[in-house]
């Protein structure tokens, strides 16, 4: 609502009036009281404030002028601190760059007062890092190197030392002489705990070594071993455990003084070579007895084709039908306890090798461990570690060696320590094959089976060692193989008279089951050089045999000589009873590459048979034989219905031929051939039977081909042999 409402108005007029009138109230004036009287009074009020003020001016007059005059004092003062106060002010300018220089200098030192603090604490770090104290000082010097509890101090005082020397410090510390004066005497501090070491080592190396090597009980043995036993080496496993808790002081020369720690390995290695070699030559000294107690139980060698000392007579078919004898377990055992048991030379080589392997493989892991041949955590880390003094199992070969100097490092290391493998093991070698170069396959398989087991390890200097011993066995049993070959080859062989079975083929079954007798389930190269052995042999056997038989045909196609027919007949009794034995011997082989030779024997039997059979069967049927056959050729020209007309094959000369072939006369002619048959065969065995058999079967072909013929070429004339099948089973069965 608006301030200027009519009633509004009115009510601020009757207000103001109010308030006036108590004003005037005050000063004595009422409404009702005239005008003229107020003013005649406030009249008299001017007035007498006049009179006042005039008196209180001329009463002052003399203080004012003392009061200007102080005034004046005062403001000359003021002047005066003004000015000083503009030289106060101008001294001030003057200074302010002083003051700022002196607060940035205040700043700057504060600064440098608290990097000379940590300074100083760096410095008292640094110098405690490269500080070492005279206490642990001392058990590098003196403590014993013995005891496992002194080892302990020795190794954590090293560490320090180690750590110290190859700290990291600022350069310029390094560079302040206190330091390198700290350092030097450090370093030769640990120089001559490095010579401490390093001459404690050498004395315990050999001490252990010469420990073993003059052992009485080794000693006993050496001179006086017990019949069939070997002297299995003592091994180095008390050189090793008492090594054992040396290998982190190994490692402090191998990064502390490096010439001191290839001295000393090398002193380690050419002791262990010296234990090595003499245990080594004990075991073959103990082995020679075993290896001659093999030789006199094979002076026979019936199993050999150079000593045709066989007797010639008959051998049992299934000589080469009887199991395959597996390798004894005699190799697993260092002792022949049942000394009536014949053990075969490689026997004797696989024992000697199951002891030797085993110490070549663990020497090479032991000085890999113990010297710390691989890179390794520094020497203050490494004694940190928990495992640092057990092995693990030494002889199992390892993975092979990537880094290829670490393993001709290894590899020479070895070539020093079994030096002695160089020239014992090839003389056993030789010693066992002296007498029968076969053996070389069991050896192979001995040598094989230890290269399988170093092929994809880090025993490099192992298998080389146990390759070259395979290429001087498989070129020994290559060398064995020619000269069977050769002693075949120069085998005699006539067939002006009947010699029965050849003694190369005689030999060859009890080769084959002397050859995988040792081999037993072997699937190694020795059995591919055997098969290849094999191959070679009987196809060498065959070539020999049907070269003979062909030449004896050639010679009796050339001429008519009785001697040349009866040396083919030879030649075919020869044939038939080698591959009749070959194959009865051998047919129940499991050697694989021998069962083409196997067939082809069969056949090559069957063919003989064939010839043979016919050959003899001409004796008690050879006029008849010789017309039809002359027939057979006829109708090869003409037809069957022209034979007839030919004068030495007509009806006639038909009846003629066969009167003379009637029963009495044909039995006295079989009879003779069966004692010929017999004679033939006399020292075959059971191949009598089987060739009388084929004789049966080939005159029952014989009757009926004649009659085929007959009734062929002379179906109206009712004609036929003088005699029946059941006439022939007859007497053929008498």
């Amino acid at each position: 609502m608006s301030d200027t409402h009519p009633a509004n108005v009115d009510l601020a007029n009757q207000a103001a009036l109010l308030d006036a009138d108590d004003l005037l109230s005050e000063f004595g004036w009422n409404a009702s009281k005239g005008a003229t009287a107020l003013e005649q009074k406030l009249l008299q009020e001017l007035m007498a404030l006049e009179k006042t003020t005039v008196r209180s001016i001329i009463d002052a007059d003399t203080p004012v002028k003392s009061i200007l005059g102080e005034l004046d004092n005062a403001n000359n003062h003021l002047d005066a601190i003004h000015s000083w106060l503009r030289g106060y002010d101008y001294e001030l300018d003057s200074m302010e760059q002083d003051i700022l220089e002196i607060q940035s200098q205040n700043e700057l030192l504060k600064v440098e007062e608290k990097n000379q603090s940590r300074l100083l604490e760096e410095l008292e770090y640094l110098l405690y890092s490269i500080t070492i104290s005279d206490d642990e000082l001392g058990i590098l010097r003196e403590e014993t190197l013995e005891s496992a509890q002194g080892l302990h101090k020795i190794e954590v005082a090293a560490g320090r030392l180690q750590r110290m020397l190859q700290s990291d410090l600022d350069p310029q510390l390094q560079a302040m002489r206190a330091t390198q004066e700290k350092l030097e005497s450090y370093k030769y501090f640990a120089s001559s705990f490095s010579a401490r070491v390093s001459e404690y080592l050498k004395v315990m190396f050999q001490f252990n070594i010469e420990s073993i090597l003059n052992d009485k009980s080794r000693v006993r043995g050496k001179l006086a071993p017990a019949p069939g036993v070997i002297v299995k080496p003592i091994g180095p496993l008390s050189v090793h455990e008492s090594l054992l808790k040396y290998r982190a002081l190994t490692l402090w020369l191998k990064q502390m003084e490096t010439a001191k720690y290839k001295e000393l390995r090398m002193i380690y290695v050419q002791s262990m070579s010296n234990l090595y070699s003499a245990q080594i030559k004990d075991l073959v000294d103990s082995v020679r007895p075993l290896m001659f107690k093999a030789k006199s139980t094979n002076e026979d060698a019936e199993h050999l084709f150079t000593s045709y000392n066989v007797p010639n007579k008959t051998v049992p078919m299934q000589l080469a039908q009887s199991a395959v004898k597996p390798r004894r377990n005699s190799f697993n055992t260092p002792q022949m306890a049942n000394q009536d048991i014949q053990t075969r030379p490689d026997e004797v080589f696989h024992l000697a090798m199951t002891c030797v392997i085993p110490l070549a493989i663990g020497e090479q892991n032991f000085i890999d461990d113990t010297f710390n041949i691989h890179p390794t955590v520094p020497f203050y880390e490494y004694i940190s570690r928990s495992d640092f003094r057990t092995l693990d199992n030494l002889t199992v070969p390892r993975p092979r060696e990537k880094d290829s100097q670490i393993a001709k490092e290894l590899k020479d290391l070895m070539g020093l320590t079994f030096s002695v493998l160089g020239s014992e093991i090839p003389s056993l070698i030789e010693l066992g094959l002296r007498n029968d170069k076969i053996h070389s396959v069991g050896m192979m398989v001995s040598v094989e089976q230890h290269m399988k087991e170093c092929e994809i390890s880090n025993q490099e200097f192992l298998f080389v060692v146990l390759q070259n011993m395979q290429k001087q066995l498989a070129a020994t049993f290559a060398r064995f193989v020619d000269e069977q070959l050769r002693a075949i080859d120069e085998t005699k062989v006539t067939t002006k008279k009947r010699i029965g079975i050849l003694p190369f083929f005689r030999v060859f079954p009890r080769f084959a089951k002397k050859l995988d007798g040792i081999l037993g389930n072997s699937q190694t190269e020795a059995r591919k050089l055997v098969s290849q052995g094999y191959e070679k042999i009987v196809r060498t056997m065959f070539a020999r045999l049907l070269a003979i038989a062909r030449d004896a045909d050639v010679a009796s196609y050339q001429t008519d000589d009785k001697d040349a027919v009866k040396e083919q007949l030879n030649a075919h009794i020869l044939t038939l009873e080698n591959m009749h034995y070959f194959y009865s011997a051998l047919r129940a082989t499991e050697v694989s590459v021998l069962k083409p030779y196997i067939e082809q024997a069969l056949t090559n039997y069957n063919m003989a048979m064939s010839a043979y059979v016919k050959t003899v069967i001409r004796r008690p049927l050879g006029k008849l034989i010789e017309f039809f056959e002359g027939i057979e050729s006829l109708l090869k020209t003409g037809d069957a219905s022209e034979v007839g007309y030919h004068l030495s094959y007509n009806k006639a000369a038909l009846k003629k031929v066969l009167v003379q072939y009637q029963g009495e006369e044909l039995r006295r002619n079989i009879k003779a051939l069966h004692k010929r048959v017999e004679k033939h065969f006399s020292d075959s065995g059971p191949i009598k039977s089987l060739v009388w058999k084929e004789i049966y079967l080939e005159l029952v072909h014989q009757h009926d081909r004649f009659n085929a013929l007959i009734a062929r070429c002379f179906p109206q004339d009712k004609l036929s042999v003088g005699f029946s099948i059941m006439d022939l089973q007859t007497w053929c069965d008498s």
